[in-house]
């Protein structure tokens, strides 16, 4: 395949996923009973946007030229992950995680998954410097997404459930 082609088709492809991705977190922030799941999937819902944004407008400026190249993407949001992880840990809220929670929390995982699939068979086949950096970039967002959704998975797993206690340790005669 034509490096060209190749990477205007890494980049629809990109913004495909990225669509999809958008609409299931709008769809899980909207149905989500549990306020750290709330803040997650909107988070997630708004990087999505932002990235769909700049993405179409790199492929609409490459288009009738022969060549689209990888914009630049804003760095990830360390202090709103951090807040939100904050609130995965705070302890059981009053709403817990409802049916829907945990199916919008696994879907959200499968595609996911299917992103890193997706952008770690292209990178194996990547030569130009500016793909390989482009793919890499959302391998890292990929897991960085997967363990935010973790996280939540942990913190649905636990949740309305008393933390198990640790047994006392000691040497009794």
């Amino acid at each position: 395949m034509n490096p060209i082609d190749r990477s205007d088709e890494i980049l629809a492809t990109t913004i495909e996923f990225k669509e999809m991705k958008k609409d299931l977190y709008e769809s899980s922030a909207r149905k989500c009973r549990d306020e750290a799941g709330i803040e997650t999937f909107s988070f997630l819902r708004d990087r999505e946007c932002e990235q769909v944004v700049i993405l179409e407008r790199q492929r609409a400026a490459g288009s009738g030229k022969g060549r689209s190249s990888f914009p630049y993407l804003p760095p990830w949001d360390w202090k709103k992950v951090e807040s939100i992880r904050s609130a995965i840990f705070q302890g059981i809220r009053p709403n817990g995680p409802g049916a829907e929670d945990v199916i919008a929390l696994e879907n959200s995982l499968t595609i996911e998954q299917a992103c890193l699939r997706y952008f770690l068979y292209s990178l194996d086949a990547a030569v130009e410097p500016r793909e390989k950096a482009f793919l890499n970039r959302m391998i890292w967002e990929s897991k960085e997404r997967m363990a935010l959704l973790s996280d939540l998975g942990l913190q649905f797993a636990v949740s309305g459930k008393p933390m198990p206690q640790s047994p006392e340790m000691g040497i009794t005669t």
